[in-house]
């Protein structure tokens, strides 16, 4: 059970991770656009 609630934690997380990048990403194409 508590493997269970750990690995949704884990993608969870992982998501997370995901989408900071991809708005790291996003901001820095933004802020090389303004220039």
């Amino acid at each position: 059970m508590l493997e269970v609630v750990n690995s949704k934690c884990l993608k969870k997380q992982f998501k997370l991770q995901r989408a900071l990048q991809t708005f790291k990403l996003n901001l820095n194409i933004i802020e090389d656009s303004l220039g």
